[in-house]
């Protein structure tokens, strides 16, 4: 974490996006201190695909709660919350995701926003969005996507994160693969950086999510974010918001071990090298 300051606790609080009640189950995210839990369980149309009505029901929540730079958003169901949080964002940015899917799927459902296309759907619209670290899904799967969706995206495969992992090489070819294309400059120049972790790119060793699972570990995707968070500030760019999603089953008593573990991990992390107060720009 060399270059990025301690929080200031009264920034770095988190919110907790309750949609199927998994988080009654978890220690982690804890539901005390700095934490804005938010019960979302009333709500129709939301599993899977985002109906219009149930998206201005979730965006009107986000703009009446409090500022949160960390958002826990429930299992890969609701990986679309992203999206929702990104229509947000009037700087421009880079967005970080980690998935063992591409989550680029074709719009289906007279187009509805789903858990399976948000990110294909930023990338079409969000005009602010200026390019995506997609860190994860299988060659197979990337190889599916439209090219017209592929010119925004810098890929990193599971296959490559193995090899690099057997090779014992992990940063130095995760910074080489950083480095091979420049990061815009000039007015087209991203400002910051918002990163979406989907808990499904770890193994079934470390978590049980509704989705298939990828082959990473706790360790390994925090010392890949890390150095993406490195690499972002090199540029000068600033943490603009954090969301995670991939919980278990509610009632999966040890899928909400492991997801209580992993949460934690991640927490402390990312309390441990969010930005200062007094040096961080409103990003949004």
């Amino acid at each position: 974490m060399e270059g990025l300051r301690l929080l200031n606790t009264e920034k770095a609080k988190w919110s907790v996006w309750d949609f199927s009640g998994v988080y009654e189950n978890l220690s982690y995210p804890p539901r005390s201190g700095p934490a804005v839990h938010l019960d979302m369980s009333g709500m129709t149309g939301t599993n899977c695909y985002c109906d219009d009505e149930a998206a201005a029901q979730i965006r009107e929540r986000m703009t009446s709660s409090p500022e949160c730079p960390i958002h826990f958003i429930d299992s890969g169901n609701y990986h679309y919350m992203t999206n929702l949080f990104l229509r947000g964002m009037t700087r421009r940015y880079i967005l970080v995701v980690f998935d063992n899917h591409t989550d680029m799927q074709p719009p289906a459902f007279g187009g509805l926003l789903s858990c399976g296309g948000w990110l294909a759907d930023a990338v079409m619209r969000f005009e602010n969005l200026r390019e995506v670290w997609l860190i994860g899904p299988e060659e197979e799967a990337f190889s599916a996507v439209p090219e017209e969706l592929k010119e925004k995206v810098r890929f990193f495969s599971r296959e490559e994160l193995a090899a690099y992992r057997a090779e014992r090489s992990f940063d130095a070819e995760v910074l080489n693969r950083l480095s091979e294309r420049e990061i815009p400059t000039g007015d087209e120049a991203p400002e910051c950086v918002y990163v979406s972790i989907d808990k499904d790119v770890l193994s079934e060793e470390y978590i049980s999510t509704t989705w298939s699972m990828g082959d990473m570990s706790p360790d390994e995707l925090i010392r890949v974010l890390d150095l993406c968070l490195s690499k972002a500030r090199e540029n000068g760019l600033q943490i603009a918001g954090i969301d995670i999603c991939g919980e278990a089953e509610p009632h999966d008593a040890e899928g909400c071990t492991k997801s209580s573990t992993v949460n934690r991990a991640l927490l402390e992390y990312l309390t441990n090298c969010w930005p200062a107060a007094d040096s961080e720009a409103d990003c949004r």
